[in-house]
């Protein structure tokens, strides 16, 4: 009985290598040569199996449609080429991306098997994100330098997800020092802080060195800004048993937090309950972030908006 490829040790390095020619796209060079070592092994191992048992790799329709797709791209380049201005480097081209079939061969071997999709597709999921956060980070910079060039003065900052840095929840603490290095433009460092759905279950379970823990070691540390954050006055997230008062108390919490650290501004967001129904939502899909208010939707003052006005009315430093 032949082996299917996901129990062939022959064949279960496959994956690794349609990966490894997706990671190196940006490096050219080195793409090429995987693509080229990668057709190459291919070409043997099937030429040493004589190509026998091959629907058992993958189906007939299977190498009947690599192999089309492959002619469509690479017939038209064979016709143009005789009458090409360039002859020699057409030609070459030509003979160059005769690797292509087998590579599309190994990459159809290599997903046939549900062992091998799931490396391939969640590796190049993985390799996206890799991407894309760069891409965030490169974009950030060029946006930060434009900015500057109009304003020389303007002060910057970047944001930051404190639950992550905590490695919340069930992680271990992490810190922001990756971040102050992507975003070394940044003058200040802004804080996105939900702890309820980092796994605290209460206000006062929060270290109240939450803020300033998170630039210890760091030799300049920089000024934080409370952006947006709050905990529900309903059952959410973590805080499964909140209640109006136990949101009143993680203002004064917070404030205790803030106070042991470096932050210069504290900005409430949402001031306002969610109405829900206003907006066409069904009543709880915007939780948990609904019933952040300090008041409800009908303006009327929660528990949480006497000390929120108690630290508001604090004398400007």
């Amino acid at each position: 009985m032949a082996r299917s490829p996901a129990d062939d040790p022959v064949f279960r390095w496959t994956p690794w290598v349609v990966l490894a020619f997706v990671a190196l796209w940006p490096t050219v060079g080195p793409a090429e040569a995987v693509l080229s070592v990668g057709a190459l092994a291919s070409l043997a191992v099937l030429s040493w199996r004589r190509f026998r048992d091959g629907t058992a790799l993958i189906s007939r329709e299977a190498w009947a449609l690599v192999t089309a797709l492959f002619l469509c791209y690479w017939l038209p380049q064979l016709l143009s080429a005789f009458d090409a201005i360039d002859s020699a480097r057409a030609w070459r081209e030509v003979l160059q991306d005769l690797r292509y079939l087998p590579f599309m061969w190994l990459v159809a071997i290599a997903v046939a098997p549900r062992r091998g999709r799931r490396l391939v597709f969640t590796g190049l999921g993985i390799i996206a994100l890799a991407w894309t956060l760069d891409a965030v980070v490169q974009a950030a910079d060029t946006a930060a330098a434009s900015i500057r060039a109009v304003d020389s003065v303007v002060k910057l900052y970047a944001t930051i997800q404190v639950e992550v840095a905590w490695g919340k929840p069930g992680g271990s603490f992490v810190g922001i020092a990756q971040d102050r290095a992507d975003f070394a433009f940044a003058d200040a460092i802004g804080l996105s802080s939900f702890p309820f759905l980092g796994g605290f279950t209460d206000p006062d379970s929060i270290p109240l060195d939450y803020y300033a823990q998170l630039q210890s070691g760091v030799a300049a540390p920089l000024p934080l800004l409370v952006i947006e954050g709050g905990w529900p006055s309903v059952p959410a997230g973590a805080a499964s048993a909140s209640t109006p008062a136990m949101q009143a108390r993680y203002i004064d919490r917070h404030a205790q937090i803030i106070d042991a650290a470096p932050v210069v501004t504290w900005f409430q967001i949402t001031f306002t309950d969610l109405d829900e129904a206003a907006y066409g939502f069904p009543p709880g899909s915007l939780t948990p972030f609904a019933n952040l208010g300090l008041v409800d939707v009908n303006l009327s003052p929660k528990p949480a908006l006497a000390p929120w006005d108690a630290v508001f009315a604090r004398p400007r430093q």
